[in-house]
């Protein structure tokens, strides 16, 4: 189901506690992208979570305020390089639970300006140095899966696939060449608690999936994570 006028039109809208103005999309079973040149550029966060996308389009070309993209527990597998504008100012974008299981040399020109890329729980993150090369394709990013990049990170990456990011090398084009169509079979919602965390009650699990599926920005996000991390839920 394309996303409409109607349902644009009928979103909640609010202040995240960034205090950046948030359009609401989440859970309206929404396969492709439509229609958001209605909002006027007015936003800095769109809220697509718990849909049903397979790719990333339809993003306005002219959509300068729009910094934040959350998307995810979606089905999307890749970038569309052609409907997805280089011309963009976005700095966050959340993909967490999605199926995206290769790496696209569009990464490179789409996601200038991007500091801030959650791909946990894709097929992608189980490619041997998907760490590593997602920081050299996308040089902007200051913090990948809920992790800071370090420089030594930055260093490393370099040395491994150069630092021509317009004329792959041979290492460079071999990553692009490898995909994981790895598919554990398991339901969006479990998918999304098997990414961060390994042994929790019922309970316990019950209240996570309340409090990812509440929340209204990548940072957010992040703290939820942290708490896992300790032990606090």
């Amino acid at each position: 189901m394309k996303l409409t006028s109607q349902q644009i039109n009928d979103a909640p809208i609010i202040l995240n506690i960034e205090n950046k103005l948030t359009l609401l999309l989440r859970n309206l079973n929404i396969t492709e992208i439509n229609n958001l040149q209605i909002t006027n550029n007015k936003f800095q966060v769109i809220d697509l979570t718990n849909n049903d996308l397979i790719k990333l389009d339809n993003i306005p070309k002219n959509f300068d305020n729009l910094e934040t993209l959350l998307l995810a527990n979606n089905n999307i597998t890749y970038i569309d390089e052609e409907y997805f504008p280089s011309e963009n100012h976005i700095k966050s974008i959340s993909l967490m639970n999605n199926n995206i299981y290769r790496f696209q040399k569009c990464f490179y020109d789409k996601f200038q300006n991007l500091e801030n890329l959650i791909l946990l729980g894709n097929p992608i993150t189980n490619l041997e140095n998907y760490r590593l090369f997602m920081i050299w394709l996308v040089p902007s990013l200051k913090v990948l899966d809920l992790e800071k990049v370090k420089p030594k990170e930055k260093e490393e990456s370099e040395k491994l696939y150069g630092e021509n990011r317009i004329q792959f090398g041979v290492k460079a084009e071999k990553m692009i060449n490898k995909f994981n169509t790895i598919s554990n079979g398991v339901s969006k919602d479990e998918k999304q608690m098997n990414t961060v965390v390994k042994k929790l009650t019922d309970q316990e699990k019950k209240e996570l999936l309340s409090k990812l599926q509440n929340c209204d920005s990548i940072e957010e996000i992040e703290k939820i994570e942290t708490a896992l991390r300790e032990g606090v839920i």
